[in-house]
């Protein structure tokens, strides 16, 4: 990853955004690092109107750009982000820009992973896609949207260490980005952490699959109690298992107190 983030790097210093170019180039070197020859045909941008930035065909592995959503995120970001240091701001935004293809690469290397890995992450995104994700109320607890958005940041976090001696605010703000993708989907309700693997299988009228989890419960509480025995909290915010009302606020206030720091007016583009 430190050819890509070289690429960003050389390009920001000049006060420059990524163009389709640097985009192409960018996406050759993910879909090597990844071994994802099989899953990504190919990149397309399109005009057309779109609220979302990109997306990405399991029928003809291809990712698409939606350029009128990608440009009003980048003025969005112009308009709002509190960076006075330029090369950081500039680099954010081509970050941002990145991160939307990191996402869609994400959905292809998740179908990689469902063909050739066990772990907990790829059982979770398994027995998500047996809901019907035609409900878009769906999309902010579906657990492969969460996973491409958390890994895509964590990533990019990663990324920031080649170049961590010219960066300032931007790691913070990066880590910022992550908490936010992380509590997305947790909501208190009824004196009650709503967690969002549970709201998800509920709405998508599959309860029953939460039944495989051992410490799942209809109760909220004691689903907690059992959770929390074999998943410290970061690992519980990653799958969107339960936590408590104390961890919950605890993020909560450090995401808000974050965000007002780094951005005058926080304007979330779904991904």
């Amino acid at each position: 990853m430190e050819k890509i983030i070289r690429i960003i790097y050389d390009k920001s210093i000049k006060h420059s955004l990524l163009n389709l170019t640097d985009i192409m180039n960018i996406l050759a070197l993910v879909i090597s690092n990844k071994q994802l020859d099989n899953y990504i045909s190919n990149i397309e941008v399109q005009k057309k109107r779109c609220k979302t930035t990109a997306s990405y065909s399991e029928y003809n592995k291809k990712i698409i750009i939606y350029k009128e959503a990608v440009m009003s995120m980048i003025q969005n970001l112009c308009n709002n982000l509190r960076i006075i240091n330029n090369l950081e701001k500039t680099l954010y935004i081509n970050l941002s820009i990145f991160q939307v293809i990191l996402h869609e690469i994400e959905h292809a290397n998740q179908l990689k992973k469902i063909m050739t890995v066990n772990d907990l992450e790829t059982f979770i995104i398994r027995i998500s896609r047996l809901v019907n994700f035609n409900n878009s109320y769906l999309y902010e607890y579906a657990p492969h949207e969460r996973f491409a958005e958390i890994i895509s940041y964590t990533e990019i976090k990663n990324m920031l260490y080649y170049i961590i001696d010219e960066l300032n605010e931007l790691p913070s703000i990066i880590n910022t980005e992550i908490l936010q993708r992380l509590l997305r989907g947790y909501h208190f309700s009824n004196d009650m952490i709503q967690y969002p693997i549970n709201t998800y299988f509920q709405i998508g009228e599959k309860a029953k699959l939460l039944e495989v989890f051992e410490w799942y419960s209809q109760n909220n509480k004691t689903a907690f109690l059992q959770v929390a025995k074999q998943y410290n909290y970061q690992d519980r915010l990653l799958y969107g298992f339960p936590i408590s009302t104390d961890e919950y606020f605890c993020s909560m206030k450090k995401l808000i107190f974050s965000l007002n720091s780094y951005f005058s007016n926080r304007i979330n583009i779904k991904l």
